[in-house]
C-alpha cells in the first residue's frame, strides 16, 4: 500500500475496487496486527510508574485507539488525567483534556467535547499547544454543522469552523503535507476546488508512506473532484482512501460508505451492501455514533434493494425449475413407450427428476447445474428416440431372432449410470465446491475422507451430497445410488459415530454446509 500514491492515478478503476475487495477480506488481519501493537503498549504501561514515562507511553497507546475504539480512548484518557493531576502539570492536563474532547467527538458526545474546549483561553496557549487545540475545535465544529437541523445553526458552526480552519493554517510549518490538506478543505469549502485538486496532488507523493495521511488526502481529493463534477477521479480516491483505512485498522472513517452510495446508484447493490456491512460493524465496534448514524441511513434503504434483488433471482430460478420438470415429465413419458431392458434408464431419469427438485429448495442453485441436466436429458432422448427407430425398423422389416440380437447388441444400462453419477458428481461440487473439505471438518481428523479421483465422490461423500440436497429418505437415496437399504442405513450410522461433535447433530450440520452466515 505504501506504494498506491504513486502509481493509483494511471490504474483502472475496476482494478482498484478489486484492491478494495481484497483489502476487506484481509481486514481481519489487518485488525489482529493492530490488536497485536495495542497488547504490548498495554503490557508496557504497566511497567512504568505514573510521572511523565507513563504519561507519554500512555499517549502512543491513545494513537492507537484514535479512530479505532471510542471507548478504549476514553479510559486512557482518564488514566492520564490521573496523572496529569498527580504531577500538577497544566501542560500535561490541557494536552490530555485536548485528547479527551477528541475522543467525545468522535463519540458523538459534542456537547461535553464543547464543555471540556470552553475554559481553554487559547491566548494563554503556547505555541505548540496551539496546533491541536483549534484541530479539535474545527473538527468539533465541523461535525456539529454537518449534522445542524436548523438552517441558523448550520450557519453559524460553520462560521465558526471557518475561524478555526484560518487559525489551524497558522500553526503549521510551510512545508506540512497537513497545512495542505487544511488549505485544501479550505478550497473545498469556498467552492475553489480546482485549486485544492491541485495543491493535494503536489504533496501526494509525500503522503504514500503514512496510511492515515493518504487516506485524509485521498478523501480530501475525491471531495474536490465531485465539486467538479468528474465522477470517475471520485471514486478512484474513494477507493484509495478506504484501501489506506482498511490496511491501517481505521474504524473510523468515510470513504467506504461514501464509495458504497456511490456503487448503489451504479447498481451494485451486492457490493454496496457488502461495503456497508463493514461501515456498520466498524462503526458499531468503534462506537462512533455519528458514523453509525450516516451508515444506517443509508444501509437499511441498500439493503432493502438488495434483499428484493435476491428474492426476484429466487423467483426467477423457480420459474426456470417449472419448466426443467415440464421437460423432465415429457422425458418419462417418452421412457414409458421404450421396451422392457431400457427400465433401468427410466428409473435413473426419475431419480435425476426427485434430486433436481430437491436442489431447487437451495438458494444457491446455479444455472450451470440447469444447463447439464437439459443435456443430459436430451441426450437420453436422443438414444431413446434412436433405439425407438431401430426397434421400428426391425419390427417392419426383421425377425424376432433379429430382435433378440439388436437387444443383445445394447449391453446394460451401466454406462449410462456411471456418466450420471459422474455428471451429478461434478453439477453438486460447482454448487458447493468446498463440501469435501467442509464434510471433513465434520468428522475426526483420523476419520476423513479423500476421494481418489478430483471432482468425483465417493460412495459415503455421495449420500451425504444427496442428504445435503434434502433427499433425507435412506430408500430414496438407496434407488438413487442403486444399494441396498441396509447399506444406506451402515453408511449413515457409521459416519454419524465418526462425527467430531454431536452425533444426532450430524446430518443437521450437513445440511448447513454452504450457507452464507
Amino acid at each position: 500500500m505504501a506504494a498506491i500514491g504513486g502509481w493509483a492515478a494511471d490504474q483502472q478503476l475496476d482494478s482498484l475496487l478489486h484492491a478494495l475487495d481484497h483489502a476487506l477480506e484481509m481486514r481481519p488481519k489487518y485488525e489482529a496486527d493492530k490488536e497485536e501493537r495495542i497488547a504490548k503498549m498495554r503490557f508496557e504501561s504497566q511497567w512504568v510508574a505514573d510521572g511523565p514515562q507513563r504519561f507519554e507511553v500512555l499517549g502512543r497507546l491513545l494513537d492507537e485507539f484514535n479512530y479505532y475504539n471510542c471507548d478504549s480512548a476514553l479510559v486512557v484518557c482518564a488514566q492520564r488525567d490521573a496523572i496529569a493531576k498527580k504531577m500538577g502539570s497544566k501542560e500535561m492536563k490541557l494536552q490530555n483534556d485536548l485528547s479527551t474532547a477528541y475522543a467525545l467527538m468522535v463519540s458523538g458526545m459534542y456537547k461535553e467535547a464543547l464543555d471540556l474546549l470552553e475554559p481553554i483561553n487559547e491566548k494563554s496557549l503556547a505555541v505548540d499547544e496551539r496546533n491541536p487545540y483549534y484541530h479539535v475545535v474545527r473538527s468539533v465544529y465541523g461535525l456539529m454543522a454537518d449534522y445542524a437541523v436548523r438552517r441558523e445553526e448550520k450557519e453559524r458552526y460553520t462560521a465558526l469552523t471557518q475561524v478555526a480552519r484560518d487559525s489551524l493554517l497558522q500553526t503549521f510549518p510551510q512545508e506540512s503535507i497537513y497545512r495542505a490538506l487544511v488549505l485544501a478543505d479550505k478550497y473545498n469549502a469556498s467552492g475553489e476546488p480546482e485549486k485544492a485538486a491541485k495543491l493535494v496532488l503536489e504533496t501526494l507523493s509525500r503522503a504514500a508512506d503514512n496510511q492515515h495521511a493518504l487516506a485524509v488526502s485521498a478523501y480530501t481529493l475525491s471531495e474536490s473532484y465531485r465539486l467538479m463534477g468528474n465522477e470517475d477521479e471520485q471514486r478512484r480516491y474513494l477507493m484509495i482512501s478506504a484501501i489506506a483505512d482498511m490496511e491501517s485498522g481505521t474504524r473510523e472513517y468515510v470513504s467506504l460508505r461514501k464509495l458504497a452510495l456511490l456503487l448503489y446508484q451504479d447498481g451494485d447493490v451486492d457490493r454496496a451492501s457488502r461495503y456497508l456491512r463493514q461501515c456498520m460493524y466498524d462503526a458499531q465496534r468503534c462506537n462512533a455514533r455519528f458514523r453509525m448514524i450516516e451508515t444506517d441511513d443509508v444501509y437499511n434503504a441498500v439493503n432493502e434493494v438488495y434483499l428484493a434483488q435476491i428474492a426476484k433471482q429466487k423467483g426467477n430460478l423457480r420459474w426456470a425449475l417449472v419448466g426443467v420438470g415440464v421437460l423432465a415429465l415429457l422425458l418419462l413419458w417418452a421412457v414409458l413407450l421404450v421396451a422392457r431392458e431400457m427400465k433401468k434408464v427410466e428409473a435413473v431419469n426419475q431419480q435425476l427428476t426427485q434430486a433436481n427438485r430437491a436442489i431447487a429448495e437451495t438458494s444457491t442453485l446455479k444455472e450451470e447445474y440447469i444447463a447439464q441436466y437439459m443435456d443430459q436429458c436430451s441426450s437420453y432422448i436422443d438414444k431413446l428416440d434412436q433405439q425407438r427407430r431401430a426397434l421400428a425398423k426391425i419390427a417392419k422389416t426383421g425377425t424376432i431372432d433379429d430382435l433378440k440380437r439388436y437387444a443383445r447388441e445394447q449391453g446394460k444400462a451401466d454406462k449410462e449410470i456411471n456418466d450420471f453419477y459422474q455428471g451429478f458428481d461434478e453439477a453438486f461440487l460447482k454448487i458447493f465446491p468446498t463440501f469435501v473439505e467442509d464434510f471433513n471438518l465434520l468428522l475426526l481428523p483420523e476419520e476423513r475422507i479423500e476421494p481418489k479421483a478430483k471432482g468425483k465422490l465417493n460412495a459415503e461423500l455421495r449420500i451425504y451430497a444427496l442428504i445435503r440436497l434434502g433427499i433425507t429418505d435412506s430408500a430414496k437415496i438407496a434407488r438413487f445410488l442403486r444399494y441396498s437399504l441396509n447399506t444406506i442405513y451402515s453408511y449413515r450410522t457409521r459416519m454419524r459415530n465418526k462425527a467430531m461433535g454431536d452425533r444426532n447433530q450430524f446430518e443437521a450440520e450437513v445440511m448447513r454446509i454452504g450457507e452464507l452466515r
